[in-house]
């Protein structure tokens, strides 16, 4: 390692961060229920724009990748979601009609196990490791895929681990400026490992593979996790004692593939001895004694010190009659008070039920016991009191006393190391379990303690006129009491759930605890909750009337959360966590916050996104219109055009009015036609429609003249040459229909290059310099034509130009008499030519039309028989469809004897060829072998009836 940092140098990130810091809105977003993400993955990437924008990449449980994007710290705006997935609208169609067994596709699937992230100059790479154990390269700002890698071609495995969907891969980048970008791989399977290390390497038109450099096999432990250098591999990993250990190897130069031990600090010993002599406290530096008190915490242990004698001996019998009655509460009595506090019932009238199953059951005189328990407390009433309110959280306790903001930073550090951690949680966790059960169980015996005196109602205990203060004060104090303890008894037993007592205390003006678990999306513990809550609390009535409603929004219960809405509107003002709802962005409530809607975008697009899923194209287009936001309603624009053309529903796409929204469509479609492959996408074509249908004829011509341009360029094929001339005479009918003075197009200048967003300087640096292309005359253009083959093209020309067509029928007659020579090979060559290239000037007569080259692929179709046969036999029937083969106790088979003889006779057409003759008796003796098993499994059909 270059540098090393001790431990009493490091600083948590959370450092500086205060509870007011977690209030404050720039500091954190609420992720929304985003459909289709995956709710138990693990595999997560999150980096920060260069605008300063914080992007957080998911898996999708459909195979795709959710990209959250939230605006950037101190800057208001909106979260805003995209998803990347696979755009093929075949694609689609294949995947959703087509069955698994004629598709091929039984394979996993492709959702994300592993997601990394490299940034660069003004876009993020995103690189998802999938069950399928394929590699794939997404651009955030293209939204495309630019790159899929099967890793299994590098990995020594059998056809099992293929079929088998991908569990433990891991996936880690390393960048160096000299050696560019690394990707490790881990694949795991059962029982092995490997390592796998690739280059990513870019190559012209903006694609990219993977330069594989070494693979590495790992051992029988279990690698927890791996960091990845550009020279070293660093892994951590679990032996077969179930001991940490930590190894790295260099990945490039170590030919025998050793991993190299790291020696580790051990860990401190988990007791330490401290004699009285040697107590910390002793020896601490600075005014900080446990001698030093302030006035008021004088004055009150003088006080207690002080205090009469005879209210602490109130106290203590009072215990002692609490103790009698626990003693004898039965297991049946304290499930009765729980599942009272549980239904929300009064407590009152269960101690009142179990007061009376304790005198009945009374068999050892226990409440004689207590009565003359009672008999020696001089005021029960001001002891009950006193043990109240040292029970009540409500009262203004120093929870965080003795705890010093101004400790030094390492202290700091350790008490959060301590308390961090998971181990810590649950010890405090439970701590407060118990204690809430063992004051539960107080208050439940004081509650029917005081339900035996109002029983008893004799004067001489309570004193004169204190028996209606019992009855007023006491027992409303108590219960309240009963059923808060009860509540936080039943928090700290959830599970995975940490709770302080001070934000779970349900009086408190404060609603954390109902905020974090509906910030979690505990719906259910939340409705819960609340339904406890409901009969007796009446602090933050309006806030659990919201967070009820918001469960019912959950649920589908749309009625009921309207109620509960309106029920919460009555309590705005009064409450804080309402306010904070509806608080504009200077901070000030407004005046009428009933009429204020503090969402209106989210409603919005939540509305627009759902007409869009359903297939409400009109609605989710006046949901759009509808959309404030200006950012949000281009990324829902940008979401209607794409779902749109996946549907293949380009009428709609086409006929919206688009009011302020035109510039936006058309640059969303030519930033698509642009970036995706011209043969297997149609935007350009959609773009033309799209200005054909609102009269621009002038843009449409100018969208098929660039998309001629690009077909010339990319697209140097006979298809593509077609295609190209489609799009010019489409163009020059757009500038026919519109006035002479208006019919051109701006073209580009020679050596003029189209600047992509973050496209390197180098692409325009391609070495020598060329000359400038130009246009070709009649003659030149002649002469190309004869010599690529294309006769009658060649014809028309010279027939446009008035040219002699001695050239052209000096080109054929050459290519004939090399025929002639050729041999019988060249000869089908041409014939098969002549099948792709159909011309209309062309007749074709009866021996072209039935000679070898019109049959096409013969070879194959004889191959799709024979496999066709094997599968009827048995051999790979499950790929054909078949479901039970050839067999004696199987339903009867049937060949398609028909196509079979219509090959047969294909093949034997031409007789002279010998691979024909070839061909049929592969299909003869195949059939041959049929019958006979045919005829085997009938005769053992026959015998098995005549048993």
């Amino acid at each position: 390692m270059e540098e090393l940092v001790i431990e009493s140098q490091m600083q948590s990130v959370f450092t500086d961060i205060g509870k007011v810091d977690f209030r404050d809105p720039c500091n954190y977003q609420l992720i929304p229920a985003v459909p289709g993400l995956t709710p138990n993955s693990t595999a997560s990437a999150a980096w920060l724009s260069s605008d300063g924008e914080a992007l957080f990449a998911l898996p999708s449980a459909s195979g795709g990748i959710f990209v959250l994007k939230l605006p950037p710290y101190d800057i208001p705006g909106m979260m805003s979601v995209v998803e990347l997935k696979q755009s093929s609208v075949m694609q689609r169609l294949l995947i959703g009609w087509m069955p698994t067994a004629i598709r091929g596709d039984q394979g996993p699937s492709d959702r994300p196990l592993s997601l990394a992230v490299h940034c660069v100059e003004h876009d993020a790479f995103i690189f998802a490791l999938c069950q399928d154990h394929k590699l794939r390269m997404w651009s955030f700002k293209d939204q495309m895929c630019l790159m899929v890698a099967d890793i299994l071609e590098y990995v020594p495995v059998n056809k099992d681990l293929r079929l088998t969907a991908g569990t433990g891969h891991k996936l880690r980048l390393a960048y160096s400026p000299s050696m560019g970008l690394y990707l490790g791989v881990y694949m795991h399977a059962p029982k092995r490992g490997q390592f796998c290390i690739f280059q990513l390497v870019s190559t012209e038109s903006n694609r990219y593979s993977l330069d594989h450099i070494s693979s590495l096999f790992t051992s029988q432990e279990t690698l927890i996790d791996f960091a990845l250098t550009s020279t070293d591999i660093w892994a951590l990993w679990h032996d077969a004692e179930n001991q940490t250990v930590v190894k790295y190897i260099n990945f490039e130069h170590n030919v025998a593939g050793q991993w190299n031990p790291v020696f580790m600090q051990p860990l401190p010993d988990e007791e330490i001895v401290i004699r009285d002599d040697q107590d910390p406290r002793i020896f601490c530096r600075g005014t900080e004694r446990n001698l030093d008190l302030s006035w008021s915490e004088l004055k009150k242990e003088v006080t207690l010190a002080v205090e009469n004698v005879d209210v602490a001996r109130d106290v203590i019998c009072l215990i002692k009659c609490l103790r009698l009655i626990g003693e004898s509460v039965t297991t049946d009595m304290s499930v009765m008070m729980e599942m009272s506090c549980f239904n929300v019932q009064s407590p009152e009238k269960a101690a009142e039920q179990i007061l009376e199953d304790l005198i009945t059951i009374d068999v050892e005189n226990v409440m004689e016991d207590i009565y003359s328990k009672l008999q020696e407390i001089r005021n029960p009433i001001h002891a009950i009191g006193l043990l109240i309110r040292e029970m009540d959280y409500e009262t203004e306790v120093e929870l965080e006393k003795g705890f010093n903001p101004a400790q030094p930073l390492n202290i700091r550090m350790n008490l959060s190391q301590l308390y961090g951690g998971s181990t810590a949680g649950y010890i405090v966790c439970r701590g407060v379990c118990k204690i809430a059960s063992t004051r539960f169980l107080i208050c439940r015996d004081l509650l029917i303690l005081q339900q035996l005196l109002m029983r008893l109602g004799d004067a001489v205990i309570f004193g004169a006129g204190q028996l209606f203060q019992a009855q007023q004060d006491l027992l409303h104090r108590t219960a309240p009491l009963l059923l808060s303890y009860y509540l936080i008894k039943w928090g700290s037993q959830c599970l995975a759930t940490d709770v302080p007592v001070d934000t779970l205390w349900p009086s408190n003006p404060g609603c954390l605890f109902l905020e974090c678990l509906m910030g979690n999306c505990q719906y259910v513990q939340l409705q819960n909750y609340i339904q406890l809550l409901n009969p007796w609390c009446q602090v933050n009535v309006g806030s659990c009337r919201f967070m009820l409603g918001r469960c019912y929004l959950v649920t589908g219960e749309g009625q009921k959360a309207l109620q509960c809405f309106c029920q919460a509107a009555s309590e705005v003002g009064k409450e804080e966590f309402l306010d904070r709802l509806i608080r504009s962005e200077d901070g000030e409530i407004v005046s009428t916050p009933r009429l204020q809607y503090y969402d209106k975008a989210t409603l919005r697009t939540c509305i627009f996104k759902h007409h869009l899923d359903l297939g409400h194209n009109s609605q989710a287009y006046e949901a759009l219109t509808q959309i404030p936001d200006s950012s949000r309603q281009l990324d829902c624009l940008r979401q209607l055009v794409v779902v749109l053309c996946e549907r293949s529903q380009l009428q709609d796409l086409v006929e919206f009015p688009y009011v302020n929204l035109h510039n936006e469509v058309v640059g969303i479609i030519e930033s698509r036609a642009r970036a995706v492959d011209l043969m297997t996408h149609n935007y350009y074509e959609l773009l033309y429609a799209f200005h054909i249908y609102r009269h621009n004829y002038r843009k449409a011509g100018t969208v098929m003249f660039e998309y001629g341009m690009r077909l010339g360029r990319e697209v140097r094929t006979l298809r593509g040459l077609e295609k190209q001339g489609n799009c010019y005479l489409a163009a020059l009918n757009c500038l026919r229909l519109i006035r002479p003075e208006y019919a051109w197009i701006v073209q580009p200048a020679p050596g003029a290059v189209y600047d992509r967003p973050g496209a390197s300087p180098k692409r325009n640096h391609d070495g020598e310099c060329t000359a400038a292309p130009r246009s070709s005359s009649a003659e030149e253009m002649v002469t190309l034509l004869v010599q690529a083959g294309l006769f009658d093209t060649a014809i028309s020309l010279c027939q446009t130009f008035k040219l002699p067509l001695t050239p052209v029928f000096e080109g054929l007659a050459f290519k004939c008499i090399k025929l002639q020579f050729g041999g019988e090979a060249a000869q089908a060559e041409a014939w098969a030519w002549l099948a792709a290239n159909q011309l209309s000037s062309v007749i074709t007569t009866k021996e072209s039309r039935y000679s070898t080259g019109a049959h096409l692929a013969l070879e194959e179709a004889v191959d799709l028989v024979s496999e066709y046969v094997d599968a009827v036999l048995g051999k790979g029937h499950q790929y054909f469809g078949i479901e039970f083969p050839l067999s004696a106790t199987s339903p009867m088979v049937w060949l398609p004897y028909s196509s079979i003889d219509q090959l047969l006779q294909a093949l034997g057409e031409n007789s002279a060829n010998s691979h024909n003759i070839a061909l049929s008796q592969k299909i003869l003796d195949k059939l041959e072998d049929y019958q006979q098993k045919v005829d085997k499994a009938t005769r053992d059909f026959l015998y098995r009836r005549t048993l």
